[in-house]
């Protein structure tokens, strides 16, 4: 059976001691080159945070050339663009100044002076160069270059307050000029009744003038005068806003039937004064004011009956609209008939 006998050893512990103590002077520990304490550890981590900090502004730069790249880039193919626009934009104009040519006819110092003339009616009406270039068509009539000019820009003028395209606002300002060629209306003259009837009244110039485009040349006809007809048109158009084109072609068909034959018989038998002293037939604004009179006093279902047998049904809106009109104290018709009478002329 084992014994378990204490002993005691002595020396050993100093021994010990003595050989820890001896082995901590001598241990060393590398804390990097010139290193002589623990503080020298934080030159290696300085040196990686300086490396680490030179690459983050070396990535900056980078990225600022190519950012400044791209702008350069941007530029240059703004510049381009800008500069093959400019020369299809020059073919183009010059291709249209050659069209417009083929039929003004003229020398090259004058087209140059024209073409000048254009840019300077586009700059003034603020419209570009292709609806002005549209609107030239008037120059199709045979006219001068400088009256082909005035009525062109009469016309840009009239589409910006209309809202009519250019080629529209020819149309309509040429078909004016053309149905009341006896009154020796111009552009200017007739823009500045339609002006003066839109301010006036209920009315705007795109009504006036697509109702004088549909029913201007029968007008004529009837005796009927410009200032007369945006009269009509006005009245009509504040009673029934109809729209101008609308009221134009109801008028075409009053003013061709109310004048017929049969139909100035009608009214001769409804006790209607429908001659001058002469024995002229009266004008057709006339003949409808005579008739509004003789009328007046009669029952609705009546003055209906008699408007369907004088215009038509179709027509017995805008008919019965300018007869009630005529008779009132407040005439729209007659009004602006005065307004455009007294338009300033240019």
């Amino acid at each position: 059976m084992p014994l378990r006998i204490p002993a005691t050893v002595t020396g050993l512990e100093a021994s010990i001691a003595a050989q820890a103590k001896k082995a901590g002077k001598n241990l060393k520990i590398n804390l990097g080159t010139s290193a002589k304490s623990i503080e020298g550890l934080s030159q290696p981590l300085g040196r990686i945070t300086g490396k680490a900090d030179q690459f983050t502004k070396s990535m900056e730069a980078a990225n600022a050339r190519v950012l400044a790249f791209g702008a350069s880039v941007g530029v240059l193919s703004a510049v381009t663009q800008g500069f093959k626009e400019l020369v299809t934009t020059t073919i183009q104009v010059e291709k249209q100044m050659t069209s417009i040519n083929s039929i003004l006819r003229q020398t090259s110092g004058e087209l140059d002076k024209f073409k000048k003339t254009i840019f300077d009616v586009a700059r003034t009406t603020e419209q570009s160069f292709d609806t002005v270039a549209e609107a030239v068509e008037l120059s199709r009539q045979g006219l001068k270059a400088e009256v082909v000019i005035k009525r062109l820009n009469d016309s840009l003028i009239l589409s910006r307050l209309s809202g009519l395209g250019a080629s529209e606002a020819v149309a309509g300002l040429t078909a004016a000029i053309n149905s009341f060629r006896k009154e020796g209306v111009s552009s200017a003259e007739v823009l500045n009744k339609l002006s003066a009837a839109a301010i006036s009244a209920a009315v705007s110039e795109r009504d006036l003038i697509e109702g004088i485009k549909r029913s201007g040349s029968v007008a004529t006809q009837a005796g009927v005068s410009l200032n007369e007809l945006v009269g009509v048109i006005s009245a009509v158009q504040e009673r029934t806003a109809r729209g101008g084109a609308v009221i134009g072609n109801s008028f075409k068909t009053i003013f061709t039937r109310i004048q017929s034959l049969d139909k100035l018989k009608t009214m001769q038998d409804l006790g209607v004064q429908v001659t001058d002293a002469s024995g002229q037939v009266l004008s057709a604004t006339k003949l409808i004011q005579n008739l509004g009179s003789a009328i007046n006093t009669l029952p609705d279902a009546k003055k209906l009956q008699i408007a369907e047998n004088l215009v038509g049904k179709f027509q017995i809106a805008p008919f019965l609209a300018i007869l009630d009109d005529y008779n009132s104290k407040t005439s729209t018709a007659i009004r602006i008939t005065e307004v455009s009478q007294n338009a300033t002329r240019a």
